[in-house]
């Protein structure tokens, strides 16, 4: 059993490191290729040559995430059960917040939405951006970096959150200009025990950590008034610990998708959160109540995975 799963989790790592190497390697050239036609086409006629590079680029990506579900499926034998909107279309733009389970959740949403929705462009935390190759990647996807901001640095420079706020605007306004997927992990971090026992305004959680609510209000209000539905994901996993390892080795046999639709006019999502008191207490007491929901509903899939002797 331990030599069937070490053979698994190296296929897996070399078939991983395979597609990420070369498709990526065809994005950097592309996306080096493109960047003086860019400017070029200021001056002269290329729209038209810019946007085949563009095109390129998003088939080699919307390839990538289909090799992602082929490796999770067929290599490491992953049922991927999926429970989502028949409605969602790859025409619409939508902001989507999930729960943020183990390192392997980026793969999990890309392998599960890439024929479903537009590409995924995700807020990740600024420090990313220095893992080699990886990080210059992903800013070169076009994901969001999002910088850590404490209450001291708050005192000292008031500015600090109006800049980052401007920031995160302009570049979501230059997303959407096409259709595309915002995707935020609310909680900030991965899901542990330990984090669990520490955020106390979470205390009435017992899956999840308490939500921060900045960057999914930023991401909305950003992204207004050309996104209509919000996507609220839930991932589940059947064992209680998730690493790459028990992934990869083929360890995890079913990882459950959950998506709901809310529509961003209807519940009144959109606002400024900065400046705006009552919508920001508002929003938060939203956002809260969704993750007490998202709770309960993680509740009745871990009872149901332990009936059948996953966890």
């Amino acid at each position: 059993m331990l030599f069937v799963s070490i053979c698994r989790f190296i296929a897996a790592v070399a078939a991983l490191t395979l597609n990420l190497t070369i498709l990526s390697s065809f994005v950097f050239l592309l996306f080096f290729c493109r960047f003086p036609f860019t400017y070029l086409g200021k001056i002269f006629s290329l729209r038209r040559l810019v946007t085949n590079f563009d095109v390129a680029i998003d088939g080699l990506i919307h390839l990538h995430s289909r090799n992602l579900r082929f490796i999770l499926v067929r290599i490491c034998g992953v049922d991927l059960s999926c429970h989502l909107p028949e409605s969602l279309s790859s025409a619409r733009s939508y902001v989507m917040v999930i729960n943020h389970r183990s390192q392997a959740d980026i793969l999990v949403i890309l392998a599960t939405f890439y024929d479903k929705i537009p590409d995924v462009k995700f807020f990740l935390k600024s420090s990313l951006f220095w893992v080699p190759f990886l990080g210059q990647f992903c800013y070169l996807m076009n994901y969001v970096f999002v910088k850590r901001i404490s209450a001291r640095q708050v005192r000292r420079n008031p500015l600090v959150i109006q800049n980052q706020r401007e920031l995160i605007r302009q570049q979501c306004r230059q997303l959407i200009k096409n259709p595309v997927t915002l995707a935020v992990f609310a909680e900030g971090t991965r899901f542990s025990v330990s984090d669990h026992k520490t955020h106390l305004s979470g205390r009435n959680l017992a899956h999840l950590l308490s939500p921060q609510p900045a960057g999914v209000a930023l991401a909305l209000e950003a992204s207004s008034p050309d996104i209509e539905d919000f996507i609220d994901v839930t991932l589940a996993y059947d064992v209680g610990f998730v690493s790459v390892w028990l992934l990869l080795s083929g360890q995890v046999k079913t990882i459950e998708i959950h998506a709901e639709l809310h529509n961003v006019s209807t519940a009144k999502l959109v606002g400024d959160y900065v400046n705006d008191r009552q919508y920001r207490k508002r929003f938060t007491g939203w956002v809260r109540r969704l993750w007490a929901k998202k709770d309960e509903h993680l509740s009745r899939i871990y009872q149901r995975f332990s009936s059948k002797n996953y966890l």
